[in-house]
C-alpha cells in the first residue's frame, strides 16, 4: 500500500511518539510500582522495631513479652488494613502468630541472614511480606520474623493507574497523528502549489514561472532553481525557433 508523503510524515512521527509515550508510561507506572512498595516496606520496618523490641533471646529460646502492641486490633482484623505476625524459632515451630493469620502461615526461610521482602497472597488477599532475622545479645540467629501487610489498596491504585494509561496510550497517538498530519498538509501546501504550476507548463507557455515562497527556505532555493532551469529551456526553445525560421527562410 502507498501512502502519500504527509500520510508517511505523520506516520513515521506517530510511531516515534508511540516509542517515546510508551516509555513514559512505564516508567511512571515503574515510579509508582516502586514508591508503593517502599512505602509498604516502611510501615513493615516500622512495625519491625515496635516487634523486635518485645522480644528477648535467650540462649536459643525466643522470649515474648507480651504488650499491649500484641493486641492492637490491626493484628485481630483481616479486611481493613491488618498486619500480620508470624515467629519462628531455629527449630521451625511457630511459637506466635496472630490471630488475623487464623489457620494460615506465611512460608519462610529458615536460613534467612538479612531482611527480605517480597509479595504473596493468601485467602485471596495481596500482601507485602517482610522476613527479618531474630537474634540473641551474642547476634546469632534464633528465629524468623514475618511480617505481612496489606497490598489491596496498592493494587487496585496500579490497575487504575495501568488501566488509565491504557486509554490514554491510543487516545494520544490519534490526537498526535491528526495533529502531524494536518501540519504536515500545511506544511507540503507550497509544494503542491509548486507542482501545479509546474504541470501546467508547456512549450507554449514556456515563459511562466513557478511562484517564489514568502520565505526562502529549501522551498525557495527549489522554486528558484527550477526557474532559472526555465530560463535556460526557454533560451534554447526560442534559439531552436530562431534557427528553424532561418532555416526556413533561406
Amino acid at each position: 500500500m502507498k501512502f502519500s508523503f504527509k500520510r508517511r510524515i505523520a506516520l513515521f512521527n506517530t510511531m516515534a511518539v508511540a516509542v517515546i509515550t510508551a516509555v513514559v508510561f512505564v516508567i511512571i507506572y515503574a515510579v509508582v510500582y516502586y514508591s508503593s512498595l517502599r512505602h509498604l516496606d516502611n510501615d513493615i520496618l516500622a512495625e519491625k522495631e515496635e516487634i523486635l523490641n518485645t522480644l528477648d533471646g535467650r540462649g536459643d529460646s525466643i522470649i515474648i513479652n507480651r504488650l499491649p502492641e500484641w493486641e492492637e486490633a490491626e493484628h485481630r482484623k483481616v479486611e481493613v488494613n491488618p498486619t500480620f505476625i508470624q515467629i519462628v524459632d531455629n527449630t521451625d515451630r511457630v511459637i506466635f502468630k496472630s490471630s488475623n493469620l487464623q489457620s494460615t502461615h506465611f512460608l519462610f526461610n529458615p536460613g534467612n541472614d538479612k531482611d527480605f521482602f517480597h509479595n504473596t497472597q493468601i485467602e485471596n488477599q495481596r500482601l507485602r511480606l517482610g522476613q527479618f532475622p531474630v537474634k540473641n545479645d551474642q547476634g546469632k540467629i534464633i528465629g524468623q520474623l514475618t511480617i505481612g501487610v496489606s497490598q489491596q489498596e496498592s493494587y487496585y491504585v496500579l490497575n487504575n493507574l495501568l488501566l488509565s494509561l491504557s486509554i490514554c496510550f491510543p487516545l494520544v497517538l490519534i490526537v498526535f497523528y491528526i495533529v502531524i498530519y494536518l501540519s504536515a498538509s500545511r506544511a507540503i501546501a507550497p509544494v503542491q502549489k509548486l507542482i501545479r504550476t509546474a504541470v501546467s507548463i508547456n512549450d507554449s507557455n514556456i515563459s511562466t514561472r513557478l511562484p517564489l515562497p514568502d520565505h526562502k527556505d529549501e522551498l525557495f532555493q527549489l522554486a528558484t532553481t527550477i526557474n532559472e532551469l526555465l530560463n535556460r529551456i526557454e533560451s534554447s526553445i526560442q534559439q531552436q525557433r530562431q534557427f528553424t525560421a532561418d532555416a526556413s527562410h533561406e
